[in-house]
């Protein structure tokens, strides 16, 4: 028979894996809202593709599938606000 102690240590790391879990799906559900999109210009990237991309939290590892590309915008110092 397992001790309290052994007990509360197996449910926190199943909190933990949830929490990470949840904060995982959220996260990845706001990167493919906003899409392919240039944060600081607002326009659609050139040469867009997906990649993984690994965030340390709290709750552990994240791993999200973010886009990468460029913003010919940003490149030539353009402002279209």
């Amino acid at each position: 028979m397992k001790g309290l102690l052994e007990m509360e240590l197996e449910v926190l790391e199943e909190g933990r894996e949830w929490i990470r879990r949840r904060l995982q799906e959220r996260l990845q559900e706001q990167i493919d809202a906003i899409g392919a999109v240039c944060p600081q210009a607002g326009i659609m990237l050139k040469n867009q593709r997906r990649r993984q991309l690994k965030l340390r939290s709290v709750s552990g590892v994240l791993e999200l599938n973010s886009w990468y590309g460029y913003s010919r915008a940003r490149c030539l110092g353009l402002s279209l606000s």
